[in-house]
């Protein structure tokens, strides 16, 4: 580890070092983790779409409709996830007294769209997954 150049030891780094830990700690912000939490949920609520279609193409049920209902319920997924699970907990937090800083408002609006398009995204991808997967027929 390379001193500063105008520092007098080891104590001045370690000094620096822990100064700059506390400035990272003080800028997590909770809005942050809600955002990336509403993600993996809306991420899971569509692999557990595609198993179920896909256990359910496998059983013999019609095909086309087991892939219709897997791509708007991944869609209905994300728009879920990004507008009443995140607004919902959003307002759980404030209701117990904790105010989560939202920063400008961006993150309120790139949530719901985010996770729409993330389920649009992987409504196409399990689209072409269960298609490829099964056979017509």
């Amino acid at each position: 580890m390379r001193l500063l150049p105008n520092s007098t030891g080891v104590n001045s780094v370690i000094g620096h070092y822990r100064s700059f830990r506390a400035i990272e700690k003080s800028t997590a912000n909770m809005a942050d983790y809600i955002y990336y939490s509403t993600i993996f949920v809306t991420m899971g609520l569509a692999v557990f779409a595609f198993t179920k279609s896909l256990s359910a193409i496998q059983k013999g049920k019609d095909r086309f409709r087991c892939i219709v209902h897997f791509g708007i319920s991944s869609i209905f997924s994300g728009l879920i996830s990004g507008v009443v699970l995140f607004y919902g907990v959003l307002s759980l937090f404030d209701f117990l007294n904790h105010h989560v800083s939202v920063g400008h408002g961006e993150i309120l609006i790139a949530a719901p769209v985010f996770n729409c398009g993330l389920g649009v995204a992987l409504a196409i991808m399990g689209t072409i997954l269960l298609r490829w997967l099964t056979p017509e027929g």
